[in-house]
């Protein structure tokens, strides 16, 4: 199997990188959208058909009611993030009941975390428990993750795909 990081320039595609907090969703084929997450969620969707990809670099669970943020932090709660993917990539041509999930992230990045078994602390597992229900709700299946541990990951989405490549320090990449 090819190895999409290698095919890097070689190939024409674009890398988009999805900042803490924001989300992207495309539907040129020739795009890798790239983060960089630790106790955040990368959560990666696609539709294959369409070939249209979303990730959203959610950095809190839940808004408690609170209004959507400006522009540039839409993702920055779970479940906003996940309604503003799905309402982009369906108004680029997706249909909900092909699109699949995949999620990376949800460590314990911070030291206070690791000492403390209450989960109000950790809250790289609240993020993956809250976008796991929300993903249901929306019967989106997750088809592949890499989560937990305590040490950050850089994630790819390739769009023609749909393949999340995921590279944390000193390992090999992992495909979902």
């Amino acid at each position: 199997m090819e190895n999409r990081t290698d095919l890097i320039g070689q190939r024409g595609i674009t890398e988009i990188e999805v900042k803490m907090g924001s989300l992207h969703v495309t539907d040129s084929s020739n795009a890798m959208l790239t983060t960089f997450v630790g106790s955040c969620i990368a959560l990666c969707i696609h539709d294959p058909v369409k070939k249209i990809g979303g990730l959203a670099h959610i950095m809190l669970p839940d808004s408690q009611g609170k209004s959507p943020p400006e522009h540039d932090y839409q993702a920055k709660y779970g479940d906003h993030a996940l309604n503003i993917l799905i309402d982009e990539m369906i108004g680029r041509g997706a249909n909900l009941t092909r699109v699949a999930s995949k999620i990376a992230g949800g460590a314990r990045m911070f030291s206070n975390e690791n000492k403390r078994e209450d989960v109000f602390f950790d809250i790289g597992q609240r993020n993956l428990q809250q976008i796991k229900l929300l993903l249901e709700s929306r019967k989106i299946p997750v088809l592949g993750q890499d989560v937990g541990s305590a040490q950050g990951r850089w994630v790819r989405l390739d769009v023609n795909t749909g393949q999340v490549i995921v590279r944390k320090k000193g390992s090999k990449d992992i495909i979902l």
